[in-house]
């Protein structure tokens, strides 16, 4: 499918397309998973891997795409399940992850298929659920009659001290916003944590929710009576543009500002987000960036 195709999906605030995948473990337990497509640059073959010494793990490899070396991550060293005798399949794929830019491939047992589920079918998981597997998943489908769980790479990379891009550059900053609220939509443990640290360090009342629809339902409570939305793009139940869509619909929000943060870096993004008026897009995670769409915003007194 060519992007601005996936692009008018995402747009449209009530889909998600995902890739459909399996990692077989060597205690014959299939894991059932997906990824976001928009985070796959490419799904290759396996092949003889150029090997990475012991202490890179579970990095176990690296793969060359074209003259561009990627490396390559066990997901059952991930999952705690690899064995001395787990071999690797001439049937295996490697999936490569494009992060704003980084490159990182995942083997797999077999990919499936490209689906397009609608958001309110991507559910979060419970919150034991959640704490116990350390968010290696950050959502719950059900397809074909089976559990398939969303794949959290970010927080993968993250627990391997994998840098991101994020940037945390603000520390000394003189400007704050005391007194003014935002409402945080994201459901990454990760992002939370930043996102809610940085914005109470300007001074910001925090109300952080874990998906669209808590957030819409938040607002509501509020009568919008915030003075900021900032939001992740992909969520479980409801997205963040299908949130911004249903809240621009209602008189009381049209003027609310609304910041997307995402690691989504599909180039036309952000154009297709600007152009319908629904906000303004930041690739996660640049607090410079960040702050300056707040003074823009929100303008510093002049003295």
């Amino acid at each position: 499918m060519q992007s601005n195709e996936i692009n008018e999906r995402i747009i449209e605030g009530s889909e998600i397309k995902v890739l459909q995948f399996e990692v077989d473990s060597p205690c014959n337990k299939v894991h059932h998973l997906v990824l976001n497509i928009q985070k796959v640059k490419e799904v290759v073959e396996f092949e003889k891997l150029q090997p990475l010494p012991e202490n890179f793990h579970p990095f176990i490899g690296i793969y060359n795409l074209r003259d561009t070396p990627i490396p390559i991550i066990d997901l059952l060293e991930i999952f705690n399940e690899k064995t001395p005798d787990s071999t690797y399949d001439e049937n295996d794929r490697i999936i490569i992850c494009d992060f704003q830019k980084l490159l990182v491939g995942i083997i797999v047992s077999k990919t499936k298929r490209v689906l397009t589920l609608s958001n309110e079918n991507v559910i979060p998981q419970p919150q034991a659920i959640g704490n116990a597997q350390k968010h290696l998943f950050n959502g719950i489908v059900q397809l074909d009659g089976t559990t398939s769980y969303m794949l959290d790479i970010e927080f993968i990379l993250n627990s391997l001290n994998v840098d991101l891009g994020s940037k945390t550059d603000v520390e000394d900053t003189q400007i704050e916003f005391q007194g003014k609220t935002v409402l945080i939509a994201e459901d990454s443990r990760f992002f939370q944590k930043k996102i809610q640290r940085l914005f109470k360090k300007l001074g910001f009342i925090t109300i952080m929710c874990e998906d669209g629809q808590a957030a819409y339902d938040k607002l509501i409570e509020l009568n919008f009576a915030v003075d900021l939305l900032f939001t992740d793009i992909e969520m479980p139940k409801m997205n963040g543009i299908g949130l911004v869509r249903k809240i621009k619909g209602i008189k009381e929000a049209q003027s609310l500002p609304v910041l997307f943060n995402t690691s989504l870096s599909n180039p036309t993004l952000r154009d297709d987000i600007e152009n319908n008026n629904l906000g303004r897009l930041i690739v996660k995670f640049d607090e410079q960036s960040i702050l300056k769409e707040l003074c823009l915003i929100f303008p510093p007194a002049q003295p």
